[in-house]
């Protein structure tokens, strides 16, 4: 990383208003020197010579969340971000989580990751989200089922997936036998050998109900 740091230090140095360099610069700065200070200074740099690209908009938001708890300021860089993509499914998703985790507005990040959904169904990431807000916070366990069954049909090796999905389905629909088929997956993804019994299956989900408000 430190070659790709020179050569955007460089290339400012010929050209101060380029807005890419900026940018690529910021983000090098923030995920691999922790340069939080100077990255956000590059990012605002990039805004303000090309304040109609999204993904610098968006880096600075995360930014400010992951290293500043500047959650006001990070919402409005997400919203500007979306004001020039609107269909772009990571900035709704981002803004989803921002909405829920730190102003508590879980309708509106429901209609965000929603949205990511609809730009990118094949993402399970977004759907794993819209599933846990609508399990803890909406205590729709029939809309919540649908986004983890969806992702298991996309990916079925995904064991956060199958651990909700599992739980779900033996506590809220009581399809006992449809659970241990998820939990059984999960523990033999662990170790190919292992079989689940009914003993095993209910110690899952006890512990699955200790930590169900821990999540994204």
């Amino acid at each position: 990383m430190e070659s790709e740091r020179t050569y955007y230090e460089n290339a400012l140095r010929e050209n101060p208003l380029n807005a890419v360099a900026h940018n690529n610069l910021a983000y090098i700065l923030h995920y691999h020197f922790c340069e939080y200070a100077l990255a956000r200074v590059h990012y605002e740099r990039a805004i303000a010579i090309a304040p109609k690209n999204a993904i610098t908009f968006s880096n600075l938001a995360d930014l400010l969340c992951e290293r500043f708890a500047e959650y006001d300021l990070a919402k409005r860089m997400y919203e500007q971000a979306l004001s020039i993509e609107p269909a772009n499914g990571s900035f709704h998703n981002r803004l989803g989580l921002l909405l829920k985790n730190h102003f508590g507005d879980y309708t509106t990040a429901k209609h965000h990751y929603e949205y990511a959904i609809a730009a990118d169904p094949s993402e399970t990431d977004y759907r794993f989200n819209l599933g846990m807000l609508l399990e803890i916070h909406f205590d729709d366990y029939a809309g919540a089922r649908q986004q983890f069954e969806q992702i298991v049909l996309t990916d079925p090796t995904d064991m956060q997936a199958l651990r909700h999905l599992g739980s779900i389905l033996s506590e809220y629909f009581s399809e006992q036998e449809a659970a241990e088929n998820c939990w059984g997956k999960v523990m033999r993804m662990v170790d190919p050998g292992f079989e689940l019994d009914n003993q095993e299956l209910e110690a899952r989900i006890l512990a699955y109900r200790s930590t169900r408000n821990i999540g994204i």
